[in-house]
């Protein structure tokens, strides 16, 4: 049953009795900084310990600025990677409406972070405002970082062939290239060649991706060049 008295720079800042030993003293507001706090007991006699060890206690009530963050803009992942820089040694989290989407330390030196979504919160397709706190070591919340709109797309374009996906010819004949087109407007690369002075069966592969690195399913085209045409034959004499 002591009583037992906390002290910062020889200010007594509260005080309690112990109960079984045990007590507990809520202080005043202390400034943001480093304070060495003791305690001495009191028992019914008045006796008065000596100082306990000094305590230190650092306070810090100031947020982290805000981290920046950065991500692709257009991506074909659901769990992209975002990345920034926050307070040195920070907890770095990442929301999109509301909800926490991942999480990491920031490096103790750089500050730098780098959060890869959670399988678990992965991203529909279409546009997503997402926004990052730092919280430091004191569980002081930084203000929300500024939005970084990401769209997701995973959906490949789609290439149509134009004109037949079986073309024959004749030996000799031209050939014209009909190409391709995807239905996302994205540029149709082919590979292959014909060579009309030569029968045979030659095969033209169409290929197209989008700006979100989607790749389209490949399309060929089978060009089938014949000699259909009976040889003439011509009497000498």
């Amino acid at each position: 049953g002591s009583t037992v008295r906390i002290y910062h720079d020889g200010s007594e800042l509260g005080s309690a009795t112990a109960e079984n030993g045990s007590f507990s003293i809520p202080v005043s507001s202390l400034s943001d900084g480093s304070h060495g706090i003791t305690a001495t007991a009191t028992d019914g006699a008045n006796n008065v310990s000596a100082d306990s060890p000094i305590l230190t206690v650092v306070v810090d009530t100031t947020a982290p600025d805000a981290p920046t963050l950065t991500g692709p803009s257009l991506t074909n992942s659901p769990t992209p990677t975002l990345t920034g820089t926050a307070e040195a040694g920070s907890t770095v989290r990442i929301y999109h409406d509301g909800s926490e989407l991942g999480s990491a330390t920031a490096d103790s030196e750089t500050g730098i972070y780098s959060i890869t979504v959670s399988s678990l919160s992965s991203l529909s397709d279409g546009s997503h405002d997402i926004t990052a706190t730092a919280t430091d070591a004191a569980n002081n919340v930084s203000v929300a970082s500024t939005p970084l709109t990401v769209m997701v797309d995973t959906t490949a374009p789609v290439i149509t062939l134009g004109g037949d996906a079986e073309v024959e010819i004749e030996v000799g004949e031209s050939y014209t290239e009909d190409s391709a087109a995807s239905d996302g407007g994205e540029t149709v690369t082919s590979t292959g060649s014909v060579n009309t002075s030569a029968v045979g069966t030659y095969t033209i592969t169409y290929a197209a991706t989008d700006a979100a690195g989607n790749v389209a399913q490949e399309v060929t085209r089978t060009v089938i060049v014949e000699d259909n045409i009976a040889p003439v034959i011509t009497l000498a004499g």
